[in-house]
């Protein structure tokens, strides 16, 4: 996901394009999230099951429990995982935070 993120260094927060990286494990379905999609894919792999989301910001890929009632074609909301969250410079792929 891309978008504009203020990094504070040296008392000065310049502006730098930034891409947001999320691991499957790290996203969560919920039905009342402001961030939705559409779900392209559902692939059950045994333990777990990945679901493929098509987004404004491109697809994601969410990885959920193999029992999650879920189908394609269905509109879902994504929650992010705060805590897990890894900025990239867009420009030089360096990760700021």
């Amino acid at each position: 996901m891309k978008g504009s993120v203020k990094w504070p260094r040296s008392g000065k927060p310049p502006l730098a394009q930034a891409t947001l990286g999320l691991r499957p494990e790290h996203l969560q379905l919920q039905a009342d999230a402001p961030w939705r999609g559409q779900v392209l894919l559902v692939e059950p792999t045994g333990a777990d099951t990945f679901v493929v989301v098509q987004t404004t910001a491109g697809s994601v890929t969410v990885r959920v429990a193999t029992q999650t009632p879920v189908r394609v074609g269905e509109s879902i909301g994504l929650a992010v995982s705060a805590a897990h969250a890894n900025w990239f410079d867009t420009a030089s792929g360096q990760r700021l935070a």
